[in-house]
């Protein structure tokens, strides 16, 4: 079990530098001049950062089994690369049998966008936006597009809360990225 920065041990101490480093990077700027003061906030059992197609499954897969989840995304859309560019799994290079889960589910609903009875590996970006929408609406999973993090607060070595640029304070009761980990 690791630590965190207050010398607790922690089973997400490895996750507290990612939120802290996230509010900085440049990919998605987050001018000062657009933070408000602080708001009343909202509050799940499970915050989940970014709308990646990982970020999905793990909102999804927590909504499907109960938790009241808040997903942040950088931007306004959903779907990480699978919805902005990369339209396709490669399958030709991959045996059949490794799609399943999640992503099985997803290309599945790709198929019903395009009237398939089954699943589709390639697709347009729109498409693949409004499959990964439609999963986040059934599963009641509250989406904040533009979140932007400004701050975060720790509090015996766990994430408690984030503050977006918006004002608005976010809380939960375990935070998790569904990004792909910066490197160090």
């Amino acid at each position: 079990m690791a630590r965190g920065a207050d010398g607790e041990k922690t089973p997400f101490a490895h996750i507290l530098p990612l939120f802290s480093r996230l509010s900085a990077m440049p990919s998605h700027p987050c001018p000062s001049s657009t933070q408000l003061p602080p708001t009343d906030g909202l509050s799940a059992d499970l915050v989940v950062f970014g709308g990646t197609p990982g970020g999905i499954a793990a909102a999804c897969s927590a909504a499907e089994e109960g938790l009241a989840v808040i997903l942040l995304a950088t931007s306004r859309h959903v779907g990480g690369h699978l919805s902005s560019g990369v339209c396709t799994t490669e399958i030709e290079h991959m045996l059949p049998e490794s799609f399943s889960g999640w992503m099985l589910r997803f290309l599945r609903r790709i198929g019903q966008h395009y009237g398939v009875d089954g699943p589709l590996h390639r697709w347009e970006p729109h498409v693949a936006e409004a499959a990964f929408s439609e999963v986040l609406d059934e599963a009641k999973v509250r989406v904040v597009a533009d979140a932007c993090l400004v701050h975060v607060e720790v509090a015996g070595g766990r994430l408690r809360s984030v503050l977006l640029a918006d004002g608005r304070n976010v809380s939960g009761g375990v935070f998790t990225s569904g990004r792909r980990r910066p490197a160090a």
